[in-house]
């Protein structure tokens, strides 16, 4: 069973960075002390058919990624903050939203879905950030239901 959360990373940090955002090419799977930025959060995978069998050759993952887009004013405090993250967020909602991104040796079995995004505050009072929960369902190439 191969599990395409890797190769599926990669692909959405492409797709991220080719949206188009005021994040640019601010895009990390850790956390760059620059801002406004976009990381790659948690993530969970999940096989679809837990259990291997001989009369099923076909193994699809349901996967959950967290992407988590950072606001800060800048030293001078010219403020950015909400309306900032709240801006990206939609930009990343409309690119990514339904959408078939290319992973190498895997296919899309059902296509992106933005499950929810929450707005907060970070402790440090300065900080806002958005958590967006992408779902996908991906199966290997060639693998047939």
């Amino acid at each position: 069973m191969s599990d395409p959360a890797l190769p599926f990373q990669k692909a959405l940090v492409a797709a991220l960075k080719a949206a188009a955002t005021d994040a640019g090419n601010n895009v990390f799977d850790e956390p760059e002390d620059v801002f406004p930025r976009i990381t790659i959060g948690d993530g969970e995978s999940n096989p679809l058919h837990p259990e291997p069998s001989a009369d099923c050759d076909y193994d699809p993952t349901e996967m959950f990624f967290q992407i988590d887009v950072w606001s800060r004013p800048d030293r001078d405090g010219h403020g950015v903050g909400y309306p900032e993250v709240k801006r990206i967020a939609s930009d990343v909602r409309a690119y990514l939203h339904g959408a078939d991104i290319a992973v190498d040796g895997f296919r899309t079995e059902l296509p992106i879905r933005l499950t929810s995004t929450i707005y907060s505050r970070d402790p440090d009072g300065k900080t806002r950030r958005a958590r967006m929960l992408l779902q996908v369902q991906l199966a290997p190439e060639g693998d047939s239901p």
